[in-house]
């Protein structure tokens, strides 16, 4: 592996402020040993979006490269995925179709605040992949389903958006195709796009890891650089950040703002520039908005 890392992540134009902030922190913070070769799946993305990525990586123009995928070739399969997204099954096509040793899958809704090298390295014991285990079977959407098939309620649940694979083990026992069959199979007792779908495909072949390495930020608690620093921190739940008016109902997002504007979109607003994918994916999020907006009156 030398001292290239190979890192997948897929975005659409929803989640494009959230993508710049996971590469600059993410490069900001690499150890200076190491450089990336970033593999791209993004949805609508423009010559001049790839520009403002490039724009926002500027100070690391030698310690990286990329390369883009065309979505359109891949298949998706059924159902809805989360929130009418079903990008992050791509997470599936990752370790098969990018040549690499190893490779790490990485959502865009992070503030990294630590070198990914360590990650990246990590030792995965024989394991196909890693990820960081948060909580159990008996805490996740689909409970029922997975007692249905035979996975206790106390078996450890990972979250999908930060994960190491070992790209030869999951090649070798065709674990793309497992899980597409799976999904396609399944895809209606599904909530989430892709994270259920491993947690069966991968259980007891996962390697469950330190929770540094994914922090889970909610919209309502408030994140630091103190507390953030020396972890990979995700916003999960919704609204993200970078969100519909997420600069006024997220607690996290003046650290996030203190990035953000190191970046080619210092001057982003959620409420300029409305678009019908934001609009919609506000609607979809409305249970959510309102629970936040009722926690903070």
């Amino acid at each position: 592996m030398a001292n290239n890392i190979d890192i997948a992540m897929c975005a659409d134009k929803n989640h494009v402020a959230g993508l710049h902030v996971t590469l600059y922190s993410l490069m900001h913070y690499l150890d200076v040993q190491y450089s990336v070769r970033f593999h791209f799946f993004l949805d609508k993305y423009s010559a001049k979006d790839l520009d403002d990525i490039k724009e926002t990586l500027r100070d690391f123009d030698d310690r990286y490269s990329y390369k883009i995928y065309k979505i359109s070739e891949f298949d998706l399969g059924k159902g809805k995925g989360l929130h009418g997204n079903k990008l992050s099954r791509l997470t599936f096509y990752g370790p098969q179709v990018i040549n690499s040793q190893r490779l790490l899958f990485l959502d865009v809704d992070l503030l990294i605040l630590m070198s990914v090298h360590e990650l990246f390295t990590e030792d995965l014991m024989g394991s196909v992949a890693g990820a960081v285990s948060m909580k159990t079977v008996k805490y996740a959407n689909e409970l029922a389903f997975l007692n249905e098939l035979g996975i206790s309620s106390d078996t450890r649940y990972f979250n999908a958006g930060i994960m190491v694979f070992d790209c030869e083990l999951w090649k070798g026992q065709d674990l793309t195709r497992k899980c597409l069959d799976f999904m396609d199979m399944h895809y209606s007792r599904f909530h989430s796009a892709d994270q259920t779908v491993l947690n069966v495909v991968l259980n007891n072949n996962m390697k469950f890891l330190g929770k540094k390495y994914n922090m889970h930020c909610y919209p309502d608690v408030a994140l630091t650089q103190e507390t953030g620093l020396g972890n990979i921190c995700h916003f999960v739940g919704s609204p993200k950040p970078w969100d519909l008016f997420g600069e006024y109902l997220h607690k996290g997002y003046p650290l996030f703002k203190e990035y953000l504007r190191k970046t080619s979109y210092s001057r982003y607003k959620s409420y300029e520039n409305l678009s019908y994918m934001k609009l919609k994916r506000a609607f979809l999020l409305s249970k959510q908005y309102l629970k936040i907006i009722k926690n903070t009156a």
